[in-house]
């Protein structure tokens, strides 16, 4: 499976990164992704976040990703400065636990 063919990630526009790069997906620029202050709205940028975390599971577990079933349990945000332009995101994993 193709990050990129999660419904709600084709209805967003969220897209893979190649392979190899620092980044694993990105949302481009577009005006939808805007809030009233004319920045990237706080629930796009997490929707890259939770997108990258699931592309990690699948680049790194391949055919095995299936096996699991992984959720996002717990996020916690802190925004530096507003967002704007394209947004990349990335997922840094450590060691797997098998609950």
């Amino acid at each position: 499976m193709n990050i990129e063919d999660s419904p709600f990630h084709r209805l967003v526009g969220l897209q893979r990164e190649p392979a190899g790069g620092e980044f694993t997906v990105s949302l481009p620029v577009d005006a939808r992704y805007h809030n009233h202050l004319g920045i990237v709205h706080a629930a796009a940028q997490l929707a890259v976040a939770e997108a990258a975390s699931g592309d990690w599971m699948l680049r790194n577990f391949g055919d095995h990703a299936e096996e699991f079933n992984a959720v996002v349990r717990r996020m916690e945000t802190k925004f530096k400065h507003p967002a704007r332009g394209k947004i990349f995101g990335k997922a840094v994993g450590g060691a797997a636990v098998r609950a």
